[in-house]
């Protein structure tokens, strides 16, 4: 959530400053005017200074242009706009820039600009991997204990006292993503906006309203309904809507990456957020949010596997750099899955869930009518999981218990393997349903450990435990065989029979999931 609120953040401010502070600087820069329409002086140069001293202000990157056209009274053209950072990362390149004041300007006013058109350029986010935080825009304004120094020595150069923008139009602009890894970066091309941005008089000093518009069709849409301080850059957001579709039609129009994503996972549906709340720009993690979202109609594919999710509700909020999961539900699998926790931002996280009634079967992609599936069975789970923010694995941490009734466990891989060694194939693998297991199990940086695992069938008692690493590694011991069915029955004399075959025979499972080894280990003898 944090990094979301970083990049809306920088898209924030890119629109206030430097399409106000941004304009105002390039149209009215000291002797670049008066080569161009000829004038008062005086007031150029009294304009000029006071945005020069704005944008100095407020602005760490270094602003340019290639062309200006003046066309009076209010219109002024910009060509090869550019906010370029000292490492000479180009934040910001536009093609044209179109200012439309609202009035005549005069010495001792603020301008008014009525209007600015931004197209045909790009927005470059660029990771720095040695900071984690983004190239150019890592701060993109000044220190507020500096600007308010100097604000107080001049008022003048606060932005309130300069600028009164009310609209903002945004179209072709391309937001460019590189991950600073080396891999190509990705670019979602053509994005339009349209902000309208009035006084706030009710609001008290530097308050402005926002009416954000904006999108790219097919599949993507943003509205937010809000006000901005210019002063200390806080957001206050009534509302905010943001909406996605995955599917062809949105996939098609995606960069290569990403369109490459959803068709080879077949991704499908329906996304929608909800946002209100207080974020303070400068520092997001201090943000005062709640949230709601949902996804409809979602689906991806996993080669032969499926993930089915009929629908996911989410509630959060967020509060002092802490996140609360108030809840989270999902309809998935037949079943119903639900979660919530509590998230301290560079901290730790925790999270409870709690899974009913979920059904093997709809994992598989495709499924004969004309045979039995290849698994089936009706899982429940719940559990506790912990982990520092910071790095999710190394300190991961949790514990929880799975069941499953009314299975068809028999052709899983790992649990095939087990029983062809085992040599009782023909005793198992029927069309019933009537397989089941249950393990406790405790989740660690190396993986997921079931401890003592039951697993019946009609035919075959197995037990055990072991461990199923992230990488995909097995390392578990098994006992069992037919003769565990035939111990159940014979009370007092199977539990001796029992506790000999477990010392006589046991069941190694090593190598990996793709590559499962199981071995016989008489006397328990082996490693």
């Amino acid at each position: 959530m944090k990094k979301v609120l970083m990049v809306f953040g920088v898209l924030f401010l890119l629109l206030i400053l430097v399409g106000g502070g941004a304009a105002a600087f390039f149209v009215l820069k000291p002797g670049s005017l008066k080569r161009v329409v000829g004038g008062e002086t005086r007031l150029l140069d009294y304009l000029g200074a006071q945005v020069v001293g704005v944008a100095n202000t407020h602005l760490v990157p270094d602003l340019s242009f290639e062309t200006i056209r003046y066309d009076p009274p209010y219109t002024i053209t910009l060509g090869g706009v550019r906010l370029t950072a000292a490492d000479g990362t180009d934040v910001l390149d536009l093609g044209k820039m179109v200012v439309v004041l609202g009035e005549t300007p005069k010495v001792g006013r603020p301008i008014r600009v009525a209007r600015l058109e931004l197209s045909n350029g790009a927005v470059n986010l660029i990771r720095d991997a040695s900071t984690g935080g983004l190239r150019g825009l890592s701060p993109l304004v000044e220190p507020t204990e500096r600007v308010r120094s100097e604000t107080a020595a001049k008022p003048e150069f606060r932005l309130d006292s300069v600028l009164v923008l009310q609209k903002i139009a945004i179209s072709g602009i391309d937001l460019v993503y590189d991950a600073g890894d080396g891999s190509a970066p990705m670019r979602l091309d053509a994005l339009a906006a349209d902000l309208d941005i009035v006084p706030a008089t009710d609001a008290g000093s530097g308050w402005y309203e926002l009416d954000l518009t904006s999108g790219r069709a097919p599949g993507l849409r943003l509205d937010v309904d809000g006000r901005i301080n210019i002063e200390t850059f806080d957001l206050a957001l009534n509302r905010v809507v943001a909406e996605a579709a995955l599917d062809e039609a949105t996939a098609t129009t995606l960069p290569p990456q990403l369109a490459a994503l959803i068709g080879r996972y077949q991704l499908r549906g329906a996304v929608r957020a909800t946002v209100t709340g207080r974020v303070p720009l400068l520092s997001p993690s201090s943000a005062e949010l709640d949230l709601e979202a949902s996804l409809d109609r979602g689906r991806g594919v996993f080669g032969e596997y499926q993930i089915p999710l009929d629908s996911v509700g989410v509630r959060a909020g967020m509060s002092s750099g802490v996140v609360d999961l108030r809840d989270l539900t999902m309809s998935t699998l037949g079943g119903r899955m639900t979660a919530s926790g509590r998230i301290v931002l560079g901290g730790d996280a925790r999270v409870e869930w709690m899974a009913s009634d979920m059904r093997l079967r709809e994992l598989l992609a495709a499924r004969p009518t004309d045979q039995p599936p290849k698994m089936a069975g009706i899982v429940s789970t719940t559990g506790t999981v912990r982990f520092p923010m910071t790095d999710p694995r190394a300190g991961l941490s949790g514990s929880g218990q799975i069941d499953v009734r009314e299975g068809r466990l028999v052709n899983i891989p790992v649990i095939s393997d087990l029983v062809r060694v085992m040599e009782v194939t023909g005793l198992t693998g029927g069309a019933t349903f009537r397989d089941s297991f249950s393990s406790p199990m405790t989740l660690s940086p190396e993986g997921v450990t079931l401890n003592n695992f039951e697993f019946r069938t009609p035919a075959l008692h197995a037990r055990g435990s072991g461990t199923l690493g992230f990488s995909g590694s097995l390392d578990f011991s098994v006992n069992g065989g037919p003769v565990e069915a035939i111990q159940n029955k014979l009370g007092k004399v199977g539990d001796l029979l029992g506790k000999l075959t477990d010392q006589v025979l046991k069941y190694r499972i090593r190598g990996s999931l793709r590559a499962p080894k199981v071995t016989v280990q008489p006397l328990g003898i082996g490693g």
